[in-house]
């Protein structure tokens, strides 16, 4: 039950937000205009007709993470050339497609845009010698937001500045990705110099007065939901598979009659706020689900 409430949180937080050029995207997905869209970034990327790069990076504990550039733009400031970088990490549950999902005109216009994939989700769940689905092994899930920041944003950072020859750069966070950047900040210090400008959407450092009913339910209880999922040797509860992209499919689309529920779900969560909400891009002729991270890692919940 809880992976299911879990699924739809996440396919609605995916989505969530209007972009300013929201009726070009309603009508782009609505008639399928540039065709059918791909249940990968790249194929998104290509299906609103912008370049796209992919890069992987290696952490020094093994890690393998991807991430993806924009390196101009499609309509404006569409040659190569010597741009201001900008770094763009995702929140919890999230991936790079979040911010790529809403379409033609809601981009960092005049930028080289670069997407970060924190480990374990969607796109960097794979690792030197550890492997995600081993049996009776959750080695690999044996982390949170601390490797993330510590690690994780260093890593993709440095290799992002040297890739372009850059000596800093403009973040953009999003909810656990301004979480990791207070991290690095604070424990690699030295990082704060290779940042122009930091932007935190939906900043999350404390959350004692969260208003999320669920989230202050479950809070004294996670050190004992964390325990028993360590002794089951479960490190992942809510992973991409066929189940999940067929519910989000069939439950969650602009016509759906369960389509509220996946809505209200996430306002449980985060907050009443429908006005923010597009729930155009629920559908599931242009968008499988399984794109969104899908892998909820146990100790991040207990920290």
């Amino acid at each position: 039950m809880l992976s299911a409430l879990l699924f739809l949180f996440c396919v609605a937080v995916t989505h969530a937000g209007r972009s300013p050029n929201a009726d070009y995207v309603d009508d782009l997905i609505r008639n399928n205009k540039f065709g059918r869209i791909s249940d990968s970034v790249p194929g998104l990327a290509a299906k609103y007709r912008y370049p796209l790069e992919e890069h992987t990076v290696v952490t020094p504990d093994g890690y393998i993470l991807q991430m993806h550039r924009i390196p101009y733009g499609r309509d404006n400031n569409n040659e190569p050339g010597d741009k201001p970088v900008v770094f763009v990490m995702h929140g919890l549950w999230g991936s790079s497609v979040d911010f790529i999902l809403m379409g033609p005109g809601s981009g960092l216009e005049g930028y080289d845009v670069w997407m970060g994939n924190a480990r374990g989700n969607y796109y960097s769940r794979r690792h030197e010698w550890l492997r995600p689905d081993a049996l009776l092994n959750t080695s690999f899930w044996d982390f949170s937001f601390h490797e993330i920041g510590h690690i994780d944003l260093p890593s993709m950072i440095d290799y992002t500045l040297e890739y372009t020859g850059k000596q800093r750069l403009h973040y953009i966070g999003f909810s656990q990705g301004t979480t990791s950047f207070f991290v690095m900040g604070s424990l690699r210090p030295e990082y704060n110099d290779k940042i122009i400008s930091m932007h935190a959407l939906a900043p999350v450092a404390y959350m004692a007065h969260t208003p999320s009913l669920l989230f202050r339910a479950l809070a004294p209880f996670v050190t004992q939901i964390a325990d028993v999922a360590n002794l089951l040797r479960i490190g992942e509860i809510f992973s991409h598979n066929a189940f999940y992209t067929w519910a989000g499919q069939t439950l969650c689309t602009d016509e759906a009659v369960f389509q509220p529920v996946c809505s209200n779900i996430l306002f449980l969560l985060s907050g009443y706020s429908p006005d923010q909400l597009n729930t155009v891009t629920f559908s599931d002729n242009n968008y499988k689900y399984e794109n969104c991270q899908g892998n909820l890692k146990i100790k991040l919940w207990s920290m």
